[in-house]
This record gives C-alpha cells, sequence and structure tokens, in this order.
C-alpha cells in the first residue's frame, strides 16, 4: 500500500504530464492566422506564418509544385448524391439523369470526396519529392476535412493553390468562392486562390463561353469578387498556353489585358515550343507575372494510334517509358529556370507545377474530360476497363515527346502511389532549386 506523500507525488507527476501533454498539443496546433501573399513587380512574396504564430521574413517565392487531384479507381457503384441511400452505377461515369446534387454530377461527388481518404498518405510522398506548392480543387463541404488537409500541408511545409472555380457557372453562381474562401482565407497554408477555366478542345473555347471577352469578363469578375471575401491573397486566372502559341491569335493576350483583377497568371502550357513562345512574349503582354500551371507529360511512349477525330486519340500502341516523362519534365524546368522571379526581380516566372501527382483511371471513356466515346462500351473487353490502365489520349502535335497525351499516365506515382522515375529526378531537381534560390 502506497504511503500519503507517495500518492502525492504519484498525483503530481500525473498531474505535470497531462499539463505538459495539454501544452505540447497547444504548441503543435496550427495559427489560427493567414500568411501574408502578395505580388510585388513580378515576384510572388511571402511572410509564412511560423509555428509561434509570428512572421517569417518576406521572401521571394520560388513555387515548387503538383496538382494534386487524388481521385484515381472508380468503383463499380456508389451512392447517388441526390439521394445517398440509393447505389448507383459509377465506373465510366456516364451523365446519368437524376443524380444531379447542388450542382454536382457523379464524377464531382466521388472525385471531392477522395481527398479525405488519401492526404495522409499521399502528403508524406510529396513532402519527400521537395515541393513547396500543391495545386488542387476545392473539395466537399465538410469543415473538418478541409481544416485537416490544411493543417497537414503547413505541417508538411507545403502551400496550396486552391481552385475555387471550374467553369463559367461556377464562376458565375459563386457557390465554391463563397464558401470555401470564407471557410479557408486565414489558414496559413493558404498561398492563392486560382481561377480554372476549361478548354472545349472540339469547340475551340473556352467551355461554356462564347468568346475570349466573354471568357476574360468571367474571369475578371470573380478575381473582384474573391477579393470583396479576401484582400490579403492573390488570385490567378487561368489562360490556355497555345492561345499565345498560334491557334486563336490574340485571345491569350486579350484575355490578361482584360483580367486587371487578376494578380497572376498560370499557363497550360505543354509543349516546348509554346513554353518558350510564351516566356518570349509575356515582357511585351503584362507587367504582371506567370507561373506553369501543367507541366509535364505522360510516362507511356506512343509509337502508333488512330486518330478518332481531330484530338482523340484511340488504338494506341507502344510501352511505357518512364524515362521519357522524367526527362521531358526536367527540360522544361531547365526553360523555366533561367526566367525564375525569385532568382532574379525582373524574370517573369515565379515557377511551376507538375500535371499530375498521381495516374488516374478513371479517365479514359469518362466524358467529362472529352474523352467519351474514346473506347468502345459494347466491347467486353472493356466492361471494367474504368479499374485499369488504358493508353486512349488526345492528340496535339509537339505537346510532348510522341504528339499525344495519355491521359491515364500523366502522375509522377501510378495509381498504387509507387513512384516513378520522373518522380526521383524531380525529388533531385526540387532540391537543386533550393540551393540556386538560397545562394541568389
Amino acid at each position: 500500500m502506497l504511503k500519503p506523500q507517495k500518492v502525492y507525488i504519484s498525483m503530481l507527476l500525473i498531474i505535470i504530464g497531462i499539463c505538459a501533454g495539454i501544452f505540447s498539443e497547444a504548441l503543435a496546433a496550427t495559427p489560427a492566422k493567414p500568411s501574408v501573399v502578395r505580388i510585388q513587380g513580378r515576384q510572388l512574396m511571402l511572410e509564412k506564418v511560423l509555428a509561434d504564430g509570428s512572421l517569417d521574413k518576406a521572401r521571394a517565392y520560388l513555387m515548387k509544385g503538383v496538382n494534386w487531384f487524388p481521385a484515381t479507381i472508380p468503383p463499380e457503384k456508389g451512392p447517388d448524391p441526390a439521394q445517398p441511400s440509393r447505389i448507383i452505377r459509377y465506373g465510366f461515369f456516364f451523365n446519368q439523369p437524376g443524380t444531379k446534387t447542388k450542382g454536382e454530377d457523379v464524377l464531382n461527388y466521388w472525385s471531392r470526396n477522395e481527398y479525405g481518404k488519401h492526404y495522409a498518405t499521399d502528403m508524406p510522398l510529396i513532402q519527400k519529392m521537395n515541393a513547396n506548392t500543391v495545386r488542387l480543387y476545392s473539395f466537399g463541404n465538410n469543415p473538418d476535412i478541409y481544416k485537416a488537409v490544411l493543417d497537414k500541408f503547413y505541417d508538411d511545409g507545403i502551400m496550396v493553390i486552391m481552385i475555387v472555380a471550374n467553369s463559367k457557372k461556377e464562376m458565375k453562381n459563386k457557390i465554391y468562392m463563397k464558401s470555401v474562401v470564407k471557410r479557408c482565407k486565414d489558414h496559413p497554408a493558404i498561398l492563392m486562390w486560382s481561377l480554372e477555366m476549361p478548354w472545349e478542345i472540339k469547340g475551340k473555347k473556352y467551355s461554356g463561353c462564347d468568346n475570349a471577352a466573354d471568357a476574360a469578363k468571367s474571369m475578371n469578375d470573380a478575381a473582384k469578387f474573391i477579393k470583396s471575401l479576401d484582400p490579403n491573397h492573390p488570385v490567378d486566372g487561368h489562360v490556355v498556353g497555345f492561345l499565345f502559341c498560334g491557334e486563336g491569335p490574340g485571345m491569350g493576350e486579350e484575355i490578361v489585358a482584360k483580367c486587371d483583377n487578376v494578380d497572376v497568371f498560370g499557363i497550360d502550357a505543354y509543349s516546348e515550343d509554346c513554353t518558350k513562345k510564351v516566356l518570349e512574349k509575356w515582357k511585351d503582354i503584362t507587367p504582371k507575372p506567370m507561373y506553369f500551371n501543367s507541366l509535364g507529360t505522360d510516362s507511356f511512349r506512343t509509337t502508333d494510334y488512330k486518330l478518332k477525330d481531330d484530338y482523340q486519340v484511340v488504338m494506341c500502341k507502344g510501352a511505357e517509358d518512364q524515362k521519357m516523362q522524367a526527362d521531358y519534365i526536367i527540360h522544361l524546368w531547365n526553360i523555366l529556370k533561367e526566367n525564375l522571379s525569385a532568382v532574379k526581380a525582373e524574370n517573369i516566372c515565379v515557377g511551376g507545377v507538375l500535371i499530375d501527382f498521381n495516374d488516374a483511371l478513371w479517365k479514359s471513356g469518362c466524358y467529362h474530360i472529352e474523352l467519351g466515346g474514346a473506347i468502345n462500351y459494347k466491347d467486353l473487353r472493356y466492361e471494367d476497363s474504368y479499374k485499369k490502365y488504358n493508353t486512349e489520349g488526345i492528340y496535339g502535335k509537339g505537346s510532348g515527346p510522341d504528339d499525344v497525351v495519355n491521359m491515364e499516365y500523366t502522375g509522377v506515382v501510378d495509381a498504387e502511389r509507387k513512384p516513378k522515375a520522373a518522380y526521383f529526378e524531380v525529388q533531385r531537381y526540387y532540391k537543386e532549386l533550393d540551393d540556386l534560390s538560397a545562394h541568389k
């Protein structure tokens, strides 16, 4: 039996331990205040919130990023968004009547819920790749998931570009801009807000927009609205790279000129030629900075194919070539490196973001990304191919080493999160970029 003084000492030690745990947990909590982010000339300046809540000194930010869209392999069936107790077919995500809820179709409903399932395992891999930025779509309506995901980014030293509108419709109805910006604007992991405008390949226009002026007005009005909610973070606007490189002459310049509320522009230029042309032209287009928001290529080398129409590529032959993907990514980054504003203030580019972190097996045959009909749904060999790799893709002269973007191979890790050769090359290169900016 313990003596009274020993009981007292034991209880005191327990209390001290509990208090120490509470104090340690409080110190580890994510600060509830935003990092300070602003555009200064051509530079993206960041005063990051430190763990104790204080601000680090302002530094020119060199964006070393990756797009993170973790949805990978869809299930055969899942809940109807409009009536979750009802189970419906998923698979290829055909446009199904009666399956919409608050503007979301089945694909969006499923994919937005995938963030909460994958962030704990994906984030350590992204951190080990030496990335400092992730670009992602706003997801779900659960405040707890947003906090958990953003806290994990902050803990891993990764800043977030949050896409808060993905169409003219979303820019107009402001659904995600209203909820997500208000919910996340004071989180220290937020770097900036992004406005994405999907390009309709077949129609050769921004989806839902009549022309360049219409696209510019939608984007500019949305940027103004975001700033009314959060004046402390820049807004970036998406412009398709080849609008500066041959197609739609003058469209890219027109959009940039009319978007005075946009602070920095994200350009998706997949080819070496277009990347160079954008960089050559930019100084004469605007005094604002830019970055490349979809950098790289896929890991499948196409040696033969059939064009189903002007852009869909089917019956692809070839083999996976991870070295080709790795070499091409580093080649594009070497072009960017000479134009980084974090290294030289008068340069125009704040950095780059890789096309994808992970391969996504839902893309081929999915009507939502203009690959509907790319496969023969009546052929039993394709019956469950949404669970497997498919080589169908999109044709674009100079869009990569083989002129074909095989849509299910664009990640730097595969569908099972096994790193490809590109992952390790980017890991090495991003570390070298740290050294470059540190010794400017």
